[in-house]
C-alpha cells in the first residue's frame, strides 16, 4: 500500500509538471505514435482506475457495516485489492496480482514521463514554417479526435439506455410481485369463505365484502399492470430506435474516419511530408485505430440482444 501511495503522489506531481508545460498560446502536432501511446495510456489508466474503485467500494462497505471501527488493517485492504484484480483476470497469486498492478502503475507514469520530455524537446511542437505542409495532419487530428469526443458520448449513451432497461425490468417484476400477492390473498379469503359456511349473516357479510374489496383491489392492480406493460413496452420499443440510430451513427463515424484517412493520405502534401520526415511513416493506418468503434458496434449488439430478451419476457407474461 505505500507504494500504491508513492505512485499517486508521483503522477501528480508529474501532471503538475506536464500542465506547466503545455501552453494555449503554441501549436502542437498530433502524430499517429502520439495517438497510439495515448490509447494504450487511456487503457492502462481505466484498468487502474478500476481496480482502485473496486477496492474503495469494498472498504466502504466493509466500513459501513462496522461502525465503531476507525479504519481498516492493511491485510483487510490487500485482500479487497486481491479480489478487485481477480474480478476482471480470473484467479492469481499475491505475486500475479502485484506485478499486474506495478505493471500499470509503471504505464501510466511512464507515459507522463514521456510526455514531459517531448514538450522540453519541443518535439510536438509545429514551427511556423511548416504550418502550411502539416495542415493535413492537423486537420486528421482534430477528425480523430471529434470521432473520439462522438464516440465517447455514444458510449454514454449507450450506458443510460441499459440502465433504463435495467431498472424498467426492476418495476415489471415488483409489479408482478404486487399482483402474486393479491392473487394469494384473494385465494385466502375464499378459502375462509367456504370453511366458514355456518357463521352467522353479520360475519358472512363482513368475509364477502372483504372478498369484494380485494377482488376489486386485484381488478385494479390488473388494470395498473396492464397500463405500466404498455408504457414499459413502449419505452422498450424508444430504446430499441434510439439504440439502433446509435448504431447507425456508430457506422456514420467509421465511415467518415475511413474517407477522412484515405483522403489525409491521399494529398499530395501530406504524402510530401510524410515521405520526408520518415519511410516509416508512409505505411497505411492500422487497424487498431479502429478498435474503439468495433468495440462501440459490439456494446450495440449486446444491448439489442438484452432488449430482444425483455421483449420475449413481457410476450411470455401476457
Amino acid at each position: 500500500m505505500k507504494s500504491v501511495l508513492i505512485w499517486i503522489e508521483k503522477c501528480e506531481q508529474l501532471c503538475m509538471r506536464l500542465r506547466n508545460r503545455i501552453s494555449a498560446s503554441e501549436n502542437f502536432i498530433f502524430t499517429q505514435d502520439l495517438e497510439i501511446q495515448l490509447t494504450n495510456w487511456n487503457m492502462s489508466f481505466k484498468n487502474i482506475t478500476s481496480v482502485f474503485s473496486n477496492v474503495c467500494n469494498i472498504t466502504n462497505i466493509q466500513l459501513s457495516t462496522n461502525t465503531e471501527a476507525e479504519g481498516l488493517e492493511e491485510n483487510y485492504i490487500q485482500e479487497a485489492l486481491l479480489y478487485s484484480i481477480e474480478k476482471v483476470y480470473g484467479s492469481l497469486s499475491g505475486a500475479e496480482t502485484v506485478e499486474i498492478t506495478n505493471e500499470y502503475m509503471r504505464a501510466v507514469q511512464n507515459v507522463f514521463t514521456d510526455l514531459i520530455d517531448k514538450f522540453d524537446s519541443k518535439e510536438l511542437l509545429i514551427d511556423c514554417m511548416d504550418k502550411t505542409v502539416s495542415l493535413p495532419l492537423v486537420e486528421r487530428a482534430n477528425f480523430r479526435r471529434q470521432d473520439a469526443l462522438e464516440t465517447e458520448k455514444l458510449r454514454w449513451n449507450l450506458e443510460k439506455k441499459e440502465n433504463e432497461i435495467r431498472e424498467l425490468k426492476i418495476n415489471l417484476r415488483a409489479k408482478l410481485d404486487d399482483i402474486s400477492n393479491y392473487k394469494l390473498r384473494l385465494e385466502t379469503a375464499e378459502n375462509k369463505i367456504k370453511l366458514m359456511e355456518k357463521i352467522d349473516e353479520t360475519e358472512t357479510q363482513r368475509l364477502l365484502s372483504q372478498n369484494d374489496d380485494l377482488r376489486d383491489r386485484l381488478r385494479k392492480a390488473k388494470i395498473e399492470y396492464e397500463d405500466t406493460l404498455g408504457t414499459l413496452q413502449h419505452e422498450i420499443d424508444v430504446c430499441q430506435k434510439e439504440n439502433c440510430e446509435l448504431r447507425n451513427h456508430a457506422s456514420t463515424i467509421t465511415k467518415k474516419q475511413s474517407q477522412t484517412v484515405n483522403m489525409a493520405m491521399n494529398h499530395p502534401k501530406t504524402q510530401a511530408l510524410l515521405f520526408s520526415i520518415t519511410p516509416a511513416d508512409s505505411s497505411p493506418p492500422t487497424p487498431e485505430q479502429f478498435n474503439e468503434v468495433v468495440y462501440l458496434e459490439g456494446e450495440l449488439k449486446e444491448t439489442k440482444l438484452a432488449l430482444e430478451w425483455a421483449s420475449q419476457h413481457i410476450r411470455q407474461l401476457k
